[in-house]
C-alpha cells in the first residue's frame, strides 16, 4: 500500500469517526493550470509580499471545500472576489498576476471547518495563529514537516535533501509538500523504511509518525 493511499484512507476514517471537516486550504499557483510553484495558505494573509508571492497567482486550487476571497491589494482592498471552487486559469481577469491578500470568508465568525472550526490542541484562533514562522515556511520552503496531524504544532521547512535530520526528525506526524518530489526514511542515508510522497500528507501512517529521521528530494 502506497503512503499516499494509506494516508488517504486514514484521514477517511477519522473524518467519518469524528464527523469533522478537514482543514480547508487554498493554493496559490504561478502558472495556469496549477502549474508548480503552488504555495499553501491555511489562514488569513493580509499582505502576501511578506511571503513573497504576491502578484504572481495565475491559477489556484480550493482544497477541501470552503470560500476564500482574493484580493489584488494588501489589506483586502481594491478588486476583491470570493470564490468556492478552484479556478484553472485567471488570465483575462483582473486577478491575474494580481493577488495580494487571501482570506477565509467565515461564516458567523467560524473558523474552516464549520460550528467554530477545528482548533489547535488548548488553542483559541485557527490553526497556526501567531505563528508567522511557520505561515512563511508554508509559503517558501520546498518541504514543511510538522509534528502534529493536519499541519499543525511546530514546523521546520527544506530545501532540499537532508541526510540525518537527527533531533529534528522527532515527533513528524504530518508535512506539505510545496514542491518537488520527494522520499522520507526511517534511518539516516536515505535507508531503512522508505517511501515517496509528492503531495500532502495530513496523516503519516504508524510506520513513519515519528520516526522520519531523513529525507531526499528526487525532483524539482
Amino acid at each position: 500500500m502506497t503512503l499516499r493511499f494509506a494516508a488517504s484512507v486514514a484521514a477517511l476514517l477519522l473524518a467519518i469517526a469524528t464527523r469533522r471537516a478537514p482543514a480547508q486550504a487554498i493554493e496559490l499557483c504561478d502558472d495556469k493550470g496549477f502549474g508548480r510553484p503552488c504555495y499553501t495558505v491555511t489562514r488569513d494573509i493580509p499582505d502576501l509580499r511578506l511571503a513573497g508571492i504576491n502578484n504572481r497567482t495565475s491559477s489556484f486550487r480550493i482544497r477541501n471545500g470552503g470560500v476564500w476571497q482574493v484580493c489584488a491589494q494588501p489589506g483586502y482592498r481594491g478588486y476583491c472576489r470570493t470564490f468556492d471552487r478552484s479556478v484553472e486559469n485567471l488570465d483575462r481577469t483582473p486577478l491575474q498576476d494580481n493577488i495580494s491578500s487571501v482570506r477565509w470568508a467565515r461564516n458567523g465568525g467560524g473558523w474552516p471547518g464549520g460550528g467554530g472550526g477545528v482548533l489547535p490542541p488548548g488553542g483559541g484562533g485557527p490553526p497556526g495563529a501567531g505563528d508567522d514562522r511557520c505561515d512563511r515556511l508554508s509559503a517558501q520552503a520546498a518541504i514543511v514537516l510538522y509534528t502534529r496531524l493536519d499541519f499543525r504544532g511546530d514546523c521546520r521547512g527544506l530545501a532540499n535533501s537532508d541526510r540525518d535530520l537527527g533531533a529534528r526528525g522527532a515527533g513528524i506526524r504530518s508535512l506539505r509538500i510545496n514542491r518537488g518530489r520527494w522520499r522520507i526514511c526511517t534511518l539516516r542515508d536515505f535507508r531503512g523504511v522508505c517511501e515517496e510522497v509528492e503531495r500532502d500528507v495530513g496523516r503519516l501512517p504508524p510506520r513513519f509518525a515519528d520516526r522520519i529521521r531523513s529525507v531526499q528530494r528526487l525532483a524539482p
